[in-house]
């Protein structure tokens, strides 16, 4: 072969390394550039989620506090109406002490009223 196809040969051969090693540079750095377009965005979806996350957190803090004060109440109140009927209750069973007692003392008067009324007849048949 001749010196000058060989020549043309090798220009060609480096030609095509050179070209080659300029697109993997190239498309190395589009890949690096690519990474950090990526890396940008991430960090800023994670700080809209941590802003996101503080703002429920926030919101949980106070439902949570909203709940714990409306237990509270309703505890009070539970209090309070037992308060109320534990009252009811007493008074409920004086009642029925005090009726029992009337029932008796009216039987103790009927038994009363028997024997006077017996004393009386007596007196009538001496007299």
């Amino acid at each position: 072969m001749d010196t000058a196809v060989i020549t043309a040969i090798i220009s060609a051969v480096t030609t095509l390394i050179v070209s080659m090693g300029t697109w993997h540079l190239t498309a190395k750095q589009a890949r690096k550039k690519e990474t950090e377009e990526l890396k940008a965005i991430i960090e800023s979806y994670r700080d809209e989620l941590r802003g996101k996350f503080e703002l429920l957190k926030d919101e949980v803090t106070q439902i949570n506090a909203s709940v714990q004060q409306q237990i509270a109440q309703v505890e009070w109140k539970i209090d309070t109406l037992s308060q109320r009927v534990e009252k009811h209750n007493n008074v409920i069973d004086r009642t029925y002490k005090l009726e029992n007692q009337t029932n008796v003392q009216e039987e103790q008067i009927k038994n009363a009223n028997r024997r006077i009324e017996d004393l009386e007849n007596k007196l009538r048949s001496a007299g």
